[in-house]
């Protein structure tokens, strides 16, 4: 009995299907995150916006899932000042490349506003830019986004002064340009999720950094030094983004004591619920979510009645604060030139409180998953908080009031972590990196997805092929 070519090819042309969806279902890696011009706590990665191509640095955020970018008004909505100059500057230089920082929608034929709203609060009462809501084509390390969902920041009401931070804060005087959301519902992800592109919406996140060679010695004497890096001796390391799964050979995993105090500083996450970032909210009033995490931190201290306990923490990589409980400074103690142990962690900090200026009062309107509110004061005393154990200056934040007990872990100090979360499970696990290395290291675990592919050899296929070969010549 002849068998029919037609039912031959949609044999192979259904095997070649498979084929390609294993390939396609396989995490994405994207070994293309940078540095800024003008620090070392901030990360980016290049992405091209509408048509023709606009090339702008975004930052990775592991707390959003809306993006948005800069507009040129933005600039010219400023008071004449410091930020406005800084903001019509900013650019960023790759190599002999020079990449500007700004999104301009009216230069991109393929741009379509969706809304007349898009609004985002930063840490400062009433500090609110305001902008647009609409789609345009995006690539990201050869991922092409036909519709991408984003906001335009085209103006802000704040005044010279207090913009000037905010600028500093998401990185556009270091040439960035706005954020790519990978938060929860992160549109981005559910795209690739829903094209087949990759079969979850797990994550794995390794920042770009400098990781700093200190000298022990120099950092028991506690030099009094403000500037990154600390030390005279560092090596730049490329940072990475995993798409549909993590590396399991980036996370240390040796389990954490919760029992009492660890040789290392060791931190392990589990979700547990959902509140909102910064975010105010768009025309579809949607609840911009992020993660907040119950962290068991552990190492440098000896005190034996210091216990590590569950701290809920925020692992934010859109942020250049670390933001402190008010129990770590009544825990800390008054020679700081020695280091104090935080009572509430058992790890053992240095201050730096040669850089005290002054303090100014910010305000966070927390939204909690089931619609309830809540205001954080956050008092800031421009201290630069010194962890010898992850390694990291950063500007310390204190929390009022006492009963608020986050944690919040900004750039300097996730960047000596690797970020795995799963979005489908809700599941996140954030550990210090197990070796410092700039080698790309093979993904050898995914969260979740991974039994969805299909397992297919060479030899497999080659078997198909000669079968249907074979077919071919006997009966046509």
């Amino acid at each position: 009995m002849a068998i029919p070519l037609r039912s031959v090819v949609a044999v192979i042309t259904l095997l070649m299907g498979f084929i390609s969806t294993a390939q396609a279902a396989a995490p994405i890696i994207l070994q293309q995150m940078l540095l800024s011009k003008n620090s070392t706590d901030t990360h980016a990665i290049p992405a091209i916006f509408g048509t023709p191509g606009q090339e702008i640095n975004l930052i990775i955020s592991t707390t959003s899932e809306q993006s948005w970018v800069y507009a040129p008004t933005f600039c010219t909505s400023l008071p004449v000042g410091p930020a406005r100059s800084s903001c019509q500057s900013s650019i960023a230089a790759d190599g002999a490349k020079v990449i500007t920082s700004l999104y301009n929608p009216v230069s991109s034929s393929t741009w379509k506003q969706t809304s007349t709203m898009f609004s985002y609060e930063g840490p400062n009462n009433q500090q609110k830019f305001a902008g647009i809501l609409g789609t345009d084509k995006l690539t990201i390390g050869g991922i092409d986004v036909p519709n991408f969902e984003f906001g335009v920041v085209t103006i802000t009401n704040v005044g010279d002064d207090q913009v000037a931070s905010m600028v500093g804060m998401t990185g556009l005087d270091g040439g960035i340009g706005g954020i790519l959301g990978l938060g929860g519902n992160s549109n981005f992800l559910k795209y690739l999720v829903d094209t087949g592109t990759i079969k979850s919406s797990s994550i794995g996140v390794q920042l770009a950094s400098k990781v700093i060679f200190d000298d022990a010695e120099n950092v028991k004497a506690f030099p009094a030094r403000r500037i990154v890096p600390f030390g005279t001796e560092s090596t730049e390391f490329p940072g990475s983004i995993i798409l549909g799964g993590y590396d399991g050979e980036k996370l240390d995993n040796e389990a954490t004591s919760n029992q009492g105090l660890s040789s290392r500083n060791e931190i392990e996450t589990s979700v547990t619920q959902l509140t909102s970032s910064w975010f105010e909210g768009d025309a579809t009033d949607t609840v911009k979510t992020t993660i907040e995490y119950q962290a068991s931190a552990a190492g440098g201290g000896s005190d034996g009645d210091n216990k590590a306990v569950g701290v809920p923490t925020v692992i934010d990589s859109t942020s250049p604060f670390i933001l402190l409980p008010q129990t770590f400074w009544d825990s800390m103690s008054s020679n700081w030139n020695r280091g104090a142990i935080n009572k509430t962690t058992g790890r053992t900090y240095y201050v730096d409180r040669t850089g005290f200026r002054d303090w100014r009062n910010f305000t966070f309107n927390l939204v909690s998953k089931d619609g309830t509110q809540s205001q954080v004061i956050m008092q800031h005393f421009d201290w630069n908080v010194w962890d010898p154990e992850v390694k990291f200056w950063a500007p310390a934040f204190k929390l009022q009031p006492p009963g608020v007990e986050t944690l919040v872990l900004g750039r300097p100090a996730i960047r000596a972590l690797y970020i795995a979360v799963d979005w489908d499970k809700k599941v996140a696990k954030t550990e210090p990196l197990k070796k410092r290395t700039a080698e790309v290291v093979t993904v050898v675990q995914v969260v979740s997805g991974a039994r969805a592919r299909i397992a297919m050899s060479l030899k497999t296929v080659a078997f198909w092929v000669i079968v249907a070969g074979i077919i071919g010549g006997e009966y046509f």
